[in-house]
């Protein structure tokens, strides 16, 4: 299965057509954070026994998890194994291996989920895109980037109407300015802003007020000058 869309997720969330492995990853972690809850949610239900929800972070025994795996689901419709933010870039080369054989092991009734939230290899990066690859021919692989401006203005309208709030795209956009493209930055300042804000529209005062620049946003100033 190649490369499937946020979109392509919340359908198979919805439906309930589970892959057997899915590995989320991308530079934009509010996201991937959002997303690997909703799909373990799904799998597991709301209340998972600890027989059929297996969780490993940091670092794994690879073992451990292939036995994980191996599990029978009991009283559950599934077995969920999650692996999140594991060290990659400690993995020697037979690690590495054996993690990707892991991505290709199908035990009837179990879901591997693969998510990287915060953590993103760099000496293994080479090794980190083969494992990927790999779960790409049996699974689903969601890549979330960064989202363009005109979506971040979007992002943004829709956390401040979630409030009772309004925002202009002019408005959104200088936040944008001031903040990045960092998602849980942009979140953390429209519930702060929303907070502050008496009435219903988002003020470039309160804006302006408010929000703490970042260095990048403050270093452009300076070379604007």
């Amino acid at each position: 299965m190649p490369l499937i869309t946020e979109a392509d997720l919340k359908k198979q969330i919805k439906s309930r057509s589970f892959s057997p492995v899915y590995v989320l990853c991308g530079s934009e972690q509010l996201y991937i954070r959002q997303y690997t809850k909703l799909l373990t949610d799904a799998v597991t239900g709301k209340a998972p026994s600890d027989f059929n929800f297996h969780r490993f972070s940091g670092e794994v025994n690879l073992d451990t998890v292939a036995s994980a795996i191996g599990v029978v689901p009991f009283m559950s419709e599934y077995n969920c194994v999650l692996l999140t933010d594991i060290f990659l870039d400690m993995m020697s080369a037979d690690e590495l291996d054996k993690l990707k054989s892991i991505c290709k092991m199908k035990a009837e009734g179990t879901v591997l989920i693969l998510s990287m939230p915060s953590y993103v290899p760099k000496r293994n990066a080479k090794a980190w895109e083969a494992i990927q690859k790999r779960a790409q021919k049996d699974g689903s692989v969601v890549k979330f980037d960064k989202p363009t401006d005109d979506k971040l203005e979007k992002y943004i309208a829709k956390w401040a109407n979630q409030q009772g709030k309004f925002i202009t795209r002019l408005n959104a956009a200088r936040l944008i300015k001031l903040c990045g493209n960092d998602l849980t930055r942009l979140k953390n300042e429209v519930d702060k802003l929303c907070a502050y804000t008496e009435g219903e529209e988002i003020q470039m005062d309160a804006i302006d007020l408010l929000v703490a620049q970042t260095l990048e946003a403050r270093m452009r100033k300076r070379r604007s000058r």
